[in-house]
């Protein structure tokens, strides 16, 4: 399989993560993606609004055994 064919925005269960790839698009493009935030602008810096997604992903992710 080529390693380009193994990239996914909606892993299966029983899919096992091994990296996670950041990315930026139109959220209409990522809706039916697992793991998307939404960003808007506002008054909060950018390091502190990285630290609350980083946060945000890491709590859902132990929520599942397999993803962590």
């Amino acid at each position: 399989m080529a390693e380009i064919d193994k990239l996914t925005g909606v892993p299966h269960r029983k899919d096992v993560l091994m990296f996670s790839i950041p990315m930026l698009a139109p959220y209409s493009t990522i809706m039916n993606y697992k793991y998307k935030v939404k960003l808007t602008p506002g008054t909060q810096k950018r390091g502190r609004v990285q630290k609350n997604i980083k946060d945000l992903f890491m709590k859902t992710a132990k929520e599942s055994k397999v993803e962590t």
